[in-house]
């Protein structure tokens, strides 16, 4: 009926801004729902059409192991006449020992939504402005929030990734995880593209913001790390709830989730908001987010046949479409080049440029004249971009964006990052593009010539000490005067080629000396990326 239909709980707040929040059993649906500052619309089961968000039910059924008036005061108030317990241990005296799981660790309750005193009497309100996704990561390697691009939130609803705890189901004795299609496999008989395309519609016509929220373990895995603190995770959904996340900055995507995260929150410990900082062992980080990563992209392959769950396949772990990946030439080597100089000052890289006969100097206004050689523009004719990933799919194919097998060009790659690894002296940039902190990519170029190194150090926004001494990039652009002399074997148009791997966050410039195809190489990386996250570019 193009309803969508959703595992979730609802809250609607003062100025009529509803809130849906994801999540499997002992996720923490309920008691995040939970709010003395928002009128509760339901805790379990949803739908959403052209009017907004709906309950399905009349009532709640809580978790109630470990309750505490303290800190779950709408639960614990709930829990009286009519209110059906169920196999919590009571003592001689008649009272109720929550901490008690000698029977199981799913003792429930369940009560009618009137007990809520704060609740929606309607069970509606209108279209959802944030959706919060509820993870209980036993691995301890997602971060406690995570802000998500469309894709992003596509394939982390079909994904439903949390960790089975104990008590949710029979023979669950310790976390293990599992993945859910849309937080609800067990109650959702469509395919999971039935319920994405849904989703997509409703998150693109209402501007909809998605979370990706960690309330399980941080610090380490079970066993080793501690669950995340409930009045940590209530401050974290408070600032989405109220916006102020959105002030923050945010994290580039990390190379295990392509997660972004905000690096200072009030509230919260800014360590503990990178889970990379919050565990002390790094080299068990490293492997538990590698295998959870795995876990996600062997949970995907499922999904293969269909042409919908293809096109967001890579905005997940390990897909590449948002952080750089590094092929068949590790860049960092060339921070290794017995000949490199990195970050000259402009005066530094006026003087190369001069000392190496690239350019003279203009007696009118002491500038620098250079010959860029036979193209004295852009080379639209030899730009390619990489037909791969998400990129296949995205990417506004035809003359102006020519595709290149990705085979290619790593092949044209390794043959200018060669050249450049084999010159006695080779220039590198790091820096920045964009002003916006919040949207900001790190960018490397690396050079043959020092003129070009003096252009993009001009060009570019020049990084602090302090930035420049943690630098990381997220594109890497390398420009030489290579040779790739098997271009006709690879169906290239001639022997200059420009081309960018928008996946990889990688572009190669040689056969020309043009120093713009650098700079526009950044900016269609750019112009690709940002749009995605909602950001509109523009020349």
């Amino acid at each position: 009926e193009g309803i969508m239909s959703m595992h979730c709980s609802a809250t609607v707040g003062p100025k009529g801004d509803t809130a849906v929040f994801f999540g499997l059993s002992g996720t923490g649906k309920t008691t995040l729902s939970a709010d003395t500052t928002r009128m509760l619309i339901g805790d379990d089961e949803h739908g959403w059409d052209e009017d907004g968000v709906f309950n399905l039910e009349g009532g709640c059924y809580a978790k109630v192991v470990n309750l505490s008036e303290e800190k779950e005061p709408l639960i614990y108030g709930a829990i009286k006449r009519l209110a059906v317990l169920e196999n919590v241990v009571v003592d001689e005296e008649g009272l109720v020992d929550y901490d008690d799981t000698s029977k199981t660790e799913n003792t429930r309750c369940s009560y009618p939504m009137w007990h809520i005193p704060n609740h929606e009497p309607t069970g509606r309100a209108g279209h959802a402005s944030n959706v919060i996704f509820l993870a209980c990561d036993a691995y301890g390697v997602l971060p406690p929030v995570s802000k998500l691009t469309t894709e992003q939130a596509l394939y982390h609803l079909v994904s439903g990734y949390t960790a089975k705890v104990a008590g949710t189901e029979q023979g669950i004795t310790e976390p293990t995880a599992t993945f859910s299609i849309c937080f609800g496999g067990a109650f959702m008989p469509l395919p999971a593209a039935a319920y994405g395309s849904l989703f997509r519609e409703k998150i693109s016509k209402h501007k909809v913001n998605v979370f990706l929220v960690n309330t399980g373990w941080a610090g380490g895995a079970y066993g080793v790390g501690k669950r995340m603190d409930i009045n940590v995770t209530r401050t974290i959904v408070s600032s989405i709830l109220d916006g102020s996340i959105n002030e923050s900055v945010f994290s580039q995507p990390d190379p295990h989730f392509q997660l972004s995260f905000p690096t200072t929150l009030p509230g919260v410990d800014s360590k503990l908001l990178d889970p990379s900082q919050a565990w002390a062992d790094k080299a068990a980080f490293k492997s538990t987010a590698k295998k959870l990563s795995g876990l996600y992209k062997a949970n995907f392959v499922k999904f293969e046949t269909d042409e919908f769950m293809k096109n967001i396949s890579t905005f997940g772990p390990g897909g590449g479409a948002l952080v750089r990946r590094v092929g068949a030439i590790v860049l960092k080597d060339f921070m290794e080049h017995s000949g490199l100089l990195r970050n000259m000052s402009i005066e530094d890289a006026r003087k190369q440029t001069l000392d190496r006969g690239e350019g003279t100097v203009v007696k009118e206004n002491d500038a620098i004249l250079v010959d860029t050689g036979k193209f004295s523009g852009r080379c639209p004719k030899d730009r390619y971009v990489v037909d791969a990933g998400a990129a296949h799919y995205n990417v506004n194919w035809g003359n102006i964006n020519i595709p290149i097998k990705e085979s290619t060009f790593d092949k044209v790659f390794e043959c200018c990052a060669k050249r450049l690894w084999d010159l006695d002296r080779v220039y590198v940039f790091d820096g920045f593009v964009g002003a916006s902190k919040k949207s900001r990519r790190a960018v490397r170029i690396v050079t043959e010539l020092a003129w070009h190194h003096h252009f993009v150090t001009n060009m570019f926004i020049r990084p602090t000490p302090e930035e420049l001494a943690d630098f990381k990039p997220d594109i890497t652009i390398i420009n030489s005067n290579a040779i790739f002399e098997d271009w006709k074997a690879e169906g290239l148009r001639s022997e200059t080629c420009v081309a960018i791997d928008l996946n990889r966050h990688l572009g190669v410039v040689t056969g020309t000396q043009y120093s713009g195809e650098m700079k526009k190489g950044v900016f269609s990386i750019m112009n690709y990326l940002l749009p995605l996250e909602g950001i509109m570019s523009m020349h």
